[in-house]
């Protein structure tokens, strides 16, 4: 009994200690604003290799995208998407913006769309020969999704829609994006794309040397005889008589046959027959008329006496 008194005596005048504090964190030093910049810089370089360019807001921490943005490394284009840039160039000019424009084109849709996804018939002949003009909206087709319009900057806009019969099974690949080969893009195109893009519609069939390249989709296909008598005009307007007459005997039937129909505007053909298959190469004869044009109005310049001396220079001034 004496014991068990003592114990509770004890147990009564011993004193609780709190527990000790854990250990407060070490502070991490901030690196200098210079050594962040070169870590965003390095992981920026890592995207640009992979994806041309574009990022989106996931794909660097915030920290990074902070420090790019304020340097001037990246430019935002849409919520979330973002454009590797120049931080010499102004912001809003809207030549920074067309120089990137096919660049962030094809990133933004090889992220979201890997290559499920093709240009339009008439936006693939546009890649095919090489034509670098900006237009004010690309027409996208993808295999699934939903239909949206991605508004870009500067009234530039992507249009995008499911439609997977559109989509063909075999693609080409030109400067990053998804296009119809050059042949089955003349199939399916429609007959406004020779009225509206001349040139560039003679370029695409000057491309295709062997009309056996139209005839393998136009025959494997139903309903296609519009586009085959537009293509055998469109091969006889360019003087290739021997090209329009296939593709006439191979897509005539009995009490049906094929009558070539001209669907271009113009009078004559404004290319010459070369055999340079290169897009950019075939339309110098184009821009050489066309200074023998401006010659004619106004007269032997210095400055056109310099064009004829340097075709090259010439060249590079009209692209």
């Amino acid at each position: 009994m004496q014991a068990l008194s003592q114990s509770i005596l004890r147990s009564q005048n011993k004193v609780t200690t709190a527990p000790p504090a854990p250990p407060k964190p070490k502070r991490r030093k901030l690196l200098p604003v210079h050594l962040q910049l070169a870590a965003a810089l390095k992981a920026l370089k890592r995207i640009q290799d992979k994806h041309h360019g574009v990022l989106e807001s996931k794909d660097i921490t915030d920290g990074q995208r902070a420090l790019l943005l304020d340097a001037g490394f990246i430019r935002p284009v849409i919520k979330g998407w973002y454009v590797c840039s120049n931080p010499a160039d102004n912001a809003g000019d809207s030549t920074v913006w067309y120089a990137s424009f096919w660049v962030f084109v094809s990133g933004y849709l090889g992220k979201r769309f890997g290559k499920r996804y093709c240009l339009n018939p008439e936006a693939s002949l546009q890649m095919h020969t090489g034509n670098t003009s900006i237009p004010r909206q690309v027409t996208v087709v993808t295999k699934d999704g939903g239909t949206t319009v991605v508004n870009l900057p500067f009234e530039t806009s992507l249009l995008v829609y499911p439609e997977e019969k559109r989509v063909p099974k075999s693609r080409a690949e030109v400067r990053g994006l998804q296009v119809w080969p050059i042949a089955e893009a003349l199939c399916v195109c429609g007959p406004q794309f020779f009225k509206s893009n001349p040139r560039e519609a003679e370029i695409a069939l000057a491309m295709v040397r062997d009309p056996s390249d139209l005839l393998a989709y136009l025959l494997s296909n139903k309903g296609l005889t519009a586009s085959a008598a537009r293509l055998a005009g469109a091969l006889k307007f360019m003087g290739r008589e021997d090209d329009a007459a296939r593709i006439v005997k191979a897509m005539s039937t009995p009490g049906q046959p094929l009558t070539p129909q001209n669907p271009f505007e113009s009078e004559q053909p404004t290319l010459s027959h070369l055999r340079e298959r290169s897009p950019y190469v075939r339309r110098l004869p184009v821009n050489s008329r066309a200074r023998q044009t401006q010659k004619g109005l106004h007269g032997g310049s210095r400055s056109c006496q310099r064009a004829r001396r340097y075709p090259a220079a010439r060249t590079l001034s009209e692209s």
